[in-house]
């Protein structure tokens, strides 16, 4: 994909390839008329009738038309706005919805809710709040336990409202659920 800087440069070019075929298509038409002056001198038609009495010859027109697009492409290329590029933030940068740094703004885990939990279930959110955001994959690995079971467990745990996962690219990023 072309990029927004190398978009403006090629409609600027367009641009300036159109003034170009302006001044050529100009200077070939001033050209053809007087010519066809010449020639409709020695033309014994009437002048409605004779082809050499034409202000703007068919094919100018068709140069012109071409012209006029060039440039309405090259406006376009150059008044076209940058994409605005999405922010993947990773680990402990991740930001959720409120916009505190996750890792600075822990949820509220009452003891009880913590007593509800399994060991594993534990030692999973334990880690979550540590990093505070951490890719799935890092879990599996940090942890010990399989990729079934780490699955499971943050199914588990994003029911109950304590961690959130958000898609990123072909992993999930687990973060801790601001109550």
């Amino acid at each position: 994909m072309i990029s927004s800087m190398n978009k403006r440069q090629i409609g600027l070019v367009i641009i300036a390839l159109a003034v170009v075929l302006f001044l050529v298509t100009l200077s070939l038409t001033l050209y053809t008329n007087s010519l066809n002056k010449i020639l409709h001198q020695s033309c014994n038609l009437p002048a409605e009738v004779c082809p050499f009495n034409k202000a703007v010859p068919n094919q100018s027109i068709i140069g012109f038309t071409i012209v006029a697009l060039f440039v309405i492409l090259g406006i376009y290329l150059v008044l076209q706005k940058e994409p605005k590029l999405k922010e993947v933030k990773l680990a402990g940068n991740v930001r959720p919805k409120n916009g505190r740094d996750a890792s600075n703004s822990k949820p509220k885990i009452s003891p009880q809710d913590l007593k509800e939990l399994k060991s594993e279930e534990k030692k999973i959110l334990g880690l979550v709040t540590d990093e505070g955001a951490i890719f799935q994959a890092a879990l599996v690995e940090k942890s010990g336990l399989s990729k079934v079971k780490v699955t499971r467990i943050l199914d588990t745990l994003e029911g109950k409202g304590f961690i959130e996962r958000k898609r990123r690219g072909m992993s999930n990023v687990v973060i801790l659920k601001n109550s």
